[in-house]
């Protein structure tokens, strides 16, 4: 599995304090949440993750004022640029607390030629887990509360369930991710539970400078653990 170290990108470039321990540790997961300017501002920090000798996997999470035609175009001129310095380059979706207009959203994107990640809401029906499921082959889901609870191990449950029914019928396990997990506990919880192929995690980047290496070496450990883990139970994420 992949942790992503969520928002490394202060005013669009890598805080110096940081810069060389995610040099030295081959840090190279991260997803940028754009909230300002345009798309292209990032591509300087992708630049400065090649010049530091290793090809990054990057999640792009959009502005929430940008359109989704603005969008669709911006990410077309990103991709053409800058994908030939990645490793993986993908976009989340344009998401609404409504789940319907998110699925709109994503047609409407899919009609533009450009593909997004989906993204479904912590909590929503089955209705549109199936859809999902059967639609994509990776999801991303919101809105996760901080805390453990029953709610949560239920629809997480429920969530999985239909993975496994899915996966049964068809021999293709979607890949799900995990955004924006503030409880370094609960998502290791999360993830030791279920078969979560990635996630975001935000906690890191409130680390202070003498902590630091330890939380990566920490997030580096999780990874290299519950990716053993899920193969022992028959599942290889790195051929999903």
């Amino acid at each position: 599995m992949h942790l992503y170290f969520n928002d490394p990108f202060y005013n669009n470039a890598i805080p110096e304090q940081y810069a060389y321990l995610l040099k030295e540790l081959k840090c190279s997961a991260y997803c940028i949440n754009w909230t300002h300017g345009n798309l292209a501002d990032f591509g300087k920090s992708i630049s400065m993750l090649n010049v530091w000798g290793f090809t990054p996997k990057i999640y792009i999470r959009p502005c929430l004022k940008v359109t989704p035609e603005s969008y669709a175009e911006q990410i077309k001129e990103f991709k053409a640029k800058y994908e030939r310095f990645c490793q993986s380059l993908e976009f989340f979706c344009i998401s609404s607390p409504d789940q319907k207009k998110t699925w709109n959203k994503l047609a409407a994107f899919k009609k533009s030629g450009v593909k997004t990640i989906p993204i479904i809401k912590f909590g929503v029906g089955d209705e549109h887990i199936i859809k999902a499921v059967s639609e994509y082959e990776l999801i991303a889901v919101e809105d996760i509360p901080n805390e453990r609870s029953d709610i949560l191990l239920e629809w997480m449950s429920l969530l999985f369930k239909i993975i496994y029914s899915h996966w049964k019928k068809t021999l293709i396990m979607p890949r799900v991710h995990l955004s924006e997990i503030d409880n370094k506990a609960l998502l290791e919880y999360l993830l030791y539970k279920f078969p979560v192929y990635s996630a975001d995690f935000t906690w890191l980047k409130y680390a202070a400078r003498h902590t630091f290496r330890f939380e990566i070496n920490s997030h580096l450990r999780i990874e290299q653990e519950i990716t053993k883990l899920w193969q022992s139970r028959g599942i290889n994420f790195y051929d999903l």
